[in-house]
């Protein structure tokens, strides 16, 4: 018993020890759940631990994440040379995972379907605070990134300390991006490249004007096909080890709609003071490339004594290929739309988990879970649309198997945020209206203090038959 303790001991500090580098990972389905976990979530964790299941399994994961987010900025309103009031957001992030695993009647194959939403970022904004132009609205109003993943999948059991598993991920991408074009800035390009001899920075209008903003919308949804894998080792009874490979759909190319709405207030400073620029209705085709990241889970569980599991599971996201997610326009009706930045830059993202759990009673299984992920987003692509901050998240659940064929589990867990001042950006107003600025990087400085609030309620349901 004691060199099994040593052991168990010895393994779990060794996966929680090894160099981590990358935020915002997934965990899949129930705080239970993992790459070494015999549950129907398996099939988006670990394809091969679906060998673990006898007979069909379902598992039906719902949780709420309840996001409460106020943002100060410091820069001043250059429109009414005032201090911009507190921006707060509310929100509601769901996170939904379905999984369904079957044997078929099979002694070695498990067969397996899983569907969720492995990515689902975004913010909405009110369009003003405090009866002003809210600080937000150049950067989004309402703002939707979501990829949802369909995953086939099918293991087969070697021999009694081997598993392997395969599977085949349908990726669909959703882009939804809704904000204000500063129309003041716009139309000081038109008056600089009318005349460049007489250029002047904030002229002829004063920038962020809430009279000369136009409301902009970004719509678009593509396809597209990857591959994932995984292994499954028992070298022990009471030693489980797991890992999966996923390479995502890769590069996801959304044709997109873009449409701008010019105020009339706009349309009338043209007319008078541009005679002959025509403002026709601005719209435009364009093509957003979304790169779906490699990611990696690696689990080791272990069963020290009767009863108790323990377990560390790390899960791996290579984010920072998706260094941004441009707009690019391809067909446009005005050379006032220009490109598009959604998401900026990301870093490689990490989560760490460790969990224990215990069966108090036959029909009863309390446990615990702690997860970190440390790995906000650099500062100088930090905005009011793509909000990141380290996280800390506690869970706390209990499993109860209701009938001999229904386990309910509830899960509740708070986040632990650390707030971020964000004193440099890449996003600052075109100090040279003639000249373009790369990649849409002209935008008001989103600098000030971003402070957030989360907690997450959860419930799965898990059917084995």
């Amino acid at each position: 018993m004691r060199l099994r303790l040593a052991t168990c001991a010895l393994v779990l500090l060794a996966l929680s020890a090894a160099p981590q580098r990358a935020a915002h990972a997934t965990a899949y389905g129930s705080m239970f759940s993992g790459p070494t976990t015999g549950d129907a979530a398996s099939v988006l964790w670990n394809p091969a631990a679906m060998t673990l299941l006898r007979g069909t399994a379902a598992h039906l994961y719902g949780g709420m994440s309840v996001i409460r987010l106020q943002y100060q900025r410091t820069t001043i309103n250059p429109f009414s040379n005032a201090q911009y009031p507190q921006a707060d957001l509310f929100t509601l992030k769901p996170d939904i995972m379905l999984g369904f695993v079957t044997d078929a009647t099979l002694s070695r194959f498990r067969f397996g379907v899983g569907f969720n939403i492995p990515i689902l970022d975004g913010a909405k904004w009110d369009e003003t605070y405090a009866g002003q132009g809210a600080s937000t609205r150049y950067f989004a109003l309402g703002a939707r990134q979501a990829h949802f993943v369909i995953r086939p999948a099918v293991a087969f059991k070697i021999n009694k300390y081997i598993s392997v598993g395969v599977g085949l991920d349908i990726t669909v991408v959703q882009l939804l991006h809704e904000a204000m074009t500063d129309f003041s800035a716009k139309i000081n390009q038109i008056a600089c490249r009318s005349d460049p001899s007489n250029c002047q920075t904030d002229a002829p209008l004063v920038r962020e004007n809430p009279q000369f903003d136009a409301r902009t919308n970004i719509s678009g949804i593509g396809v597209g096909v990857g591959v994932s894998g995984g292994v499954l080792i028992t070298p022990l009874p009471w030693l489980r080890i797991g890992a999966s490979i996923a390479s995502g759909a890769r590069d996801v190319s959304v044709k997109s709609d873009i449409t701008i709405q010019l105020p009339q207030t706009v349309v009338d400073y043209v007319g008078t003071n541009f005679p002959s620029i025509a403002l026709p209705k601005l719209a435009a085709e364009g093509e957003v490339v979304s790169h779906n990241p490699l990611t990696i889970a690696l689990g080791i569980a272990v069963n020290p004594i009767k009863n108790l599991e323990l377990a560390v599971d790390w899960h791996w996201a290579q984010k920072s290929k998706m260094s941004a997610l441009y707009g690019n326009i391809q067909n446009t009706t005005s050379e006032l739309i220009g490109d598009q930045v959604l998401i900026k830059i990301l870093s490689d993202d990490w989560l760490l988990g460790f969990r224990a759990q215990y069966r108090v009673l036959p029909w009863l299984v309390v446990g615990t879970r702690f997860e970190a992920d440390p790995n906000a987003r650099p500062e100088a692509f930090m905005t009011p649309v793509s909000i990141d901050v380290d996280k800390y998240q506690l869970i706390l659940g209990a499993s109860i198997r209701a009938t001999r064929w229904l386990t309910v589990t509830a899960e509740y867990g708070h986040y632990f945020l650390l707030s971020r001042e964000i004193r440099q950006s890449n996003f600052a107003p075109n100090a040279n209206p003639t000249e373009p600025v790369t990649q849409g990087f002209d935008k008001p400085y989103p600098l000030g203090r971003y402070t957030t609030q989360t907690d997450r309620f959860a419930v799965s349901l898990n059917f084995g038959f």
